[in-house]
């Protein structure tokens, strides 16, 4: 009766110990309801905080002029405690005639990005040819930052006089630069000119595996600055075919006589391995005749 008793004690105990349990767990989710709450105006908060825009990065952009720019105007946003990298790439006809805008960090408050014009000769004489268009070429400069996160655009334009300056501008530099002058020699600034447009014009790769394969383009440049060059390289290509063929016939040759020197190398040989073969036999038949003689005299 007794061992009911305590066994009674030992199971109301258990459950007493479980509902205590119970009620404290409960008072501590309860007490932690704010919790959730807390997190997720935290995560609000940091998602409203990475949604910027561009008057957070640059207060004001712009180019210096709409026509004929040559400089890109940047202001980085005040209190900006940071240096963004900003990226360019030009859209439209005008892409064809400027130079790759290279990516730009914001150390200053104020900066200047300068436009570059690359125009080839072919587009020079296009253009020339086209002066009485008065239309302007036109384009447009993106800005972005952050994978496009931020893309604004500017438009631009060129008149076709500008880029024929500009064009012009560039092979007077060339001239007077001077790293240019030790260049000048008995033909003057004409060997300055080739060199120029062999470094600004675009050429298509030539085929080289047998003969010099040129474009209609490049012949025509060649035939222009360098009369005669193709006839000379022509000349020189035969040439080489024929020692080229001069070189296999003596290979011919000489992997004839390498065939000739090992059949003669193989039939010495012959002969050596036969010579002392010969050589053994004949020790042996000398042995017996020197025998008999002392066979007869016993």
């Amino acid at each position: 009766m007794g061992g009911k008793k305590t066994g009674m004690k030992y199971l109301m105990l258990r459950v007493g110990a479980c509902l205590l349990s119970g009620i404290m767990i409960s008072m501590v989710l309860i007490g932690n309801v704010g919790s959730f709450s807390w997190f997720t105006d935290t995560a609000a908060g940091s998602a409203r905080f990475s949604v910027v825009s561009i008057e957070d990065i640059i207060s004001s952009y712009g180019v210096d002029s709409e026509i004929n720019p040559t400089k890109i105007q940047i202001t980085k946003a005040e209190g900006l405690e940071f240096d963004p990298v900003l990226y360019f790439s030009v859209e439209g006809e005008a892409s064809d005639y400027m130079r790759h805008i290279g990516p730009v960090r914001l150390k200053k408050r104020n900066e200047e990005i300068r436009l570059a014009v690359g125009i080839t000769v072919v587009q020079y004489l296009k253009l020339v040819d086209s002066l009485d268009d008065k239309d302007t070429i036109k384009g447009r400069i993106r800005i972005k930052y952050l994978n496009e996160f931020i893309d604004e655009s500017l438009d631009i334009s060129f008149t076709r006089e500008y880029l024929v300056d500009e064009f012009k501008r560039n092979i007077e530099e060339l001239f007077s630069s001077k790293n240019q002058k030790g260049r000048m020699g008995a033909n003057g600034s004409f060997s300055d000119l080739i060199i120029y447009l062999g470094e600004s014009a675009r050429w298509e790769e030539v085929d080289t595996e047998v003969r010099l394969n040129l474009t209609q383009f490049q012949e025509q440049v060649i035939d222009i600055f360098v009369p005669g060059l193709r006839q000379y390289i022509s000349a020189a290509e035969d040439e080489v075919e024929k020692l080229t063929q001069r070189v296999e016939t003596l290979q011919d040759r000489i992997d004839s006589l390498e065939r000739q020197n090992a059949s003669l190398g193989a039939e010495i040989d012959a002969l050596k391995n036969q010579r002392s073969t010969g050589t053994a036999g004949l020790g042996g038949a000398g042995g017996e005749t020197a025998a008999s003689p002392e066979v007869k005299a016993a």
